[in-house]
């Protein structure tokens, strides 16, 4: 995990975002997005939509990439 974040950061991604537990990956500072200012694509998911700011955080709706919306 610790090098996924070093290299998404170094490519100047605002964060990281991800559906898991709420238990496990806060020791990797991920919060709930709304704690960051992030809305869920999907508001079932609650807490466990997770997010990881890095360098270039901003805040606003997450949205996936196109490809895995046409899905």
């Amino acid at each position: 995990m610790h090098a996924v974040i070093g290299a998404v950061d170094a490519l100047d991604v605002p964060l990281l975002a991800l559906l898991g537990s709420t238990e496990h990956y806060p020791r990797f500072v991920f919060v709930t997005s709304a704690e960051v200012g992030i809305q869920s694509p999907e508001a079932e998911w609650g807490n466990h939509f997770q997010i990881r700011t890095l360098s270039t955080h901003q805040t606003g709706t997450f949205r996936y990439a196109t490809p895995f919306n046409d899905a």
